[in-house]
């Protein structure tokens, strides 16, 4: 998103926040940063407002619940929910999504994921199916079965790297705090 196409966004934002409330109960950000240890963040009104601090990053930064960690620099719509305490409500960019936390690291990709288990399942059925398929043969001290593996035997299965499968935008957890 270019700064013009910022600036429209906040416009359009402002002006949509401005006509749907009749107290100034949010207001169109630019997220500026974010400090973990209280789970806080400094946020920079587009309109004409001082800055605000100690932006809580969801309503209840004592749960883990879904939290959102907006792009710096882009614009988000923070919410009060008194004079003194305010939160991020909307936001235009992320660079990080928690659901239940992060313990689990990133949620999988489906795509790789099937891809490496296919894989697995049809180098398992090719291994059936040589078995399955090989007639002994007597006195040949297993040199039949040697035969109809050989082909199994000469490829490998990739390894599955985590990063390939792996999202690292939305990470989760157990929800438990």
């Amino acid at each position: 998103m270019n700064n013009q196409q910022k600036i429209e966004l906040a416009g359009a934002l402002t002006e949509f926040v401005k006509s749907s409330l009749t107290v100034n109960d949010s207001l169109v950000c630019t997220f500026k940063s974010y400090d973990p240890a209280p789970k806080t963040c400094y946020c920079v009104p587009i309109a004409d407002y001082a800055d605000i601090q100690q932006v809580r990053i969801n309503p209840d930064s004592n749960k883990k619940g879904i939290i959102v960690f907006p792009k710096v620099d882009s614009i988000v719509l923070v919410s009060f929910l008194s004079d003194s305490s305010a939160y991020i409500s909307m936001f235009s960019e992320i660079d990080e999504m928690r659901l239940g936390g992060d313990q689990y690291g990133g949620i999988a990709k489906t795509e790789p994921v099937a891809t490496s288990l296919n894989n697995l399942e049809n180098k398992v059925n090719a291994l059936i199916t040589a078995i399955t398929a090989w007639t002994p043969v007597p006195n040949d001290g297993g040199a039949a079965l040697k035969v109809a593996l050989t082909s199994w035997l000469s490829s490998t299965v990739s390894p599955t790297m985590l990063s390939t499968i792996t999202n690292n935008t939305i990470k989760h957890g157990d929800g438990i705090v």
